[in-house]
């Protein structure tokens, strides 16, 4: 999965509006609103979660290889490459926060990373 940090996931921009990513990738299998308050579209390999304002926050996504721009990481080796390319990155509640890169993941819970926009990033940062 290609990230551009606080950019793009793939070939979603991630300054998309909930209309917008359902033209582009149709029905979700569900949508639902999870306990902080985000609207959930579920595409099975990708859940998106959306601000009540309907801007994109984070999606989460099944990512057995991550890229960042020329570099290639497998998951298994993901926690690895952010704590030697990312000195400002943190552990919180399991969770690893990468600001260089946009991202969060728990290492036990293969293959998932969370990917986000600036906004989410804040959010999580707060936890």
């Amino acid at each position: 999965m290609r990230i551009e940090p606080f950019s793009k996931l793939g070939h979603v921009s991630l300054g998309i509006s909930r209309d917008e990513l359902e033209l582009m990738l149709g029905v979700p299998s569900t949508k639902r609103t999870n306990r902080v308050g985000l609207e959930e579209l579920d595409y099975r390999d990708s859940i998106y979660r959306f601000e009540s304002s309907g801007l994109l926050s984070e999606v989460t996504t099944e990512a057995v290889h991550v890229e960042f721009g020329k570099v290639g990481v497998p998951f298994a080796n993901l926690a690895e490459f952010i704590a030697l390319n990312d000195p400002d990155s943190v552990e919180k509640h399991g969770f690893i926060l990468s600001p260089a890169y946009g991202v969060v993941f728990d290492p036990e819970h293969r293959p998932w990373v969370t990917v986000l926009t600036e906004r989410g990033f804040e959010a999580w940062a707060k936890l």
